[in-house]
């Protein structure tokens, strides 16, 4: 598999857990990565990597998007149920 710098990629022993963007490739087979939705900077070897497809990308974007309204609304709860027990509710 041909990998290049701008490739959306994934850690295969890291069960995919977090995409990155590959910002440089060594003579060694050495990819040096950004997240895309994550803070990190990592690096990798090739072989672990495997290049996340436009389809695959847009499904897990929509995922996250679902997680992060959910927590959205767990978060609105907390602070009404924080609001009654400072009113003694």
């Amino acid at each position: 598999m041909e990998f290049k710098v701008g490739d959306i990629v994934a850690r295969k022993s890291y069960n995919y857990d977090v995409l990155f963007r590959i910002i440089h490739i060594n003579n060694e087979g050495i990819a040096d990565l950004v997240g895309i939705t994550t803070r990190i900077l990592a690096d990798s070897y090739l072989y672990d990597l495997k290049i996340i497809s436009n389809e695959e990308f847009m499904e897990y974007k929509h995922h996250e998007t679902e997680l992060n309204l959910l927590i959205l609304e767990i978060n609105q709860e907390l602070k009404k149920i924080t609001k009654k027990d400072k009113c003694g509710l």
